[in-house]
Parts: structure tokens; sequence; C-alpha cells
């Protein structure tokens, strides 16, 4: 099956910075045969806006993304796709120290991009 039709579907993937669960998106999207863009909600530049506004599709990685998506933009003609995937570790209240370096990146590929990726698989035939 070939994938040309869906690769004219503008697909944009929210998350806050833009820098890794909606990049990781992107990058899987690619290898499916789809086209998208990754940007992040903290970015307040027009390129950022001008792809959430220019979506057909618009993927959120979690809810509170696509709350503050909704606050910020009309998405009532868009499809809107929200996932629920947080990509920091729950690590225990009383063990305050933050994951860096090679732990961060080994919980994103044993945890966060699994994870997306089992998400996103139900949604595939919705971007059609």
């Amino acid at each position: 099956m070939t994938h040309i039709a869906m690769l004219k579907v503008q697909i944009t993937i929210v998350c806050p910075t833009g820098k890794n669960r909606s990049r990781f998106l992107k990058e899987h999207l690619k290898e499916e045969g789809y086209l998208a863009y990754a940007v992040g909600l903290n970015d307040k530049s027009a390129d950022a806006s001008r792809k959430i506004k220019k979506a057909r599709v618009v993927i959120s990685v979690d809810p509170s993304v696509q709350e503050q998506l909704k606050e910020q933009f009309d998405l009532s003609d868009k499809s809107l796709i929200c996932l629920d995937v947080d990509d920091t570790p729950n690590i225990g209240v009383s063990e305050q120290k933050k994951l860096t370096g090679e732990q961060w990146l080994e919980f994103q590929h044993e945890h966060v991009y699994p994870t997306l990726r089992k998400q996103m698989k139900k949604h595939l035939p919705l971007l059609v």
C-alpha cells in the first residue's frame, strides 16, 4: 500500500517544547509514510502558530497540551488526536533528583518512545 495520498495531509504534533516527544513522533510518522511537523506549545514563533493553524490533524502528546491548544487556537476545523504520554519518570516524592544525560535518554527509549508508538498506532487509519 502506498502512502502518497497520506503525504498531503497536514499533520502537526505538539508537545511543550517541540524537542522530544513531538520530534520523535514526527520521525516515527515519517517512517510510516506520513508527513508531519513537530512544534512546541511554548514556541511563540509565527512558524509554530502557522503549522498549528494550517494543520488538518493536530496531535497533542498529553491532555494538558491539548487543553492549552484549545485555549490558544481555534481547532474546530481540525481532527484532534490526544495521546497521554509523559516524558518525565515518576520518581517517588521523597526523591527529588531528576534524570539527566544517559539515564534520561534510556528512560525515553525504554518507556516514552514505545508508548508513543503504541498509542499512535490506533490512530494511523484516521490520518488518511
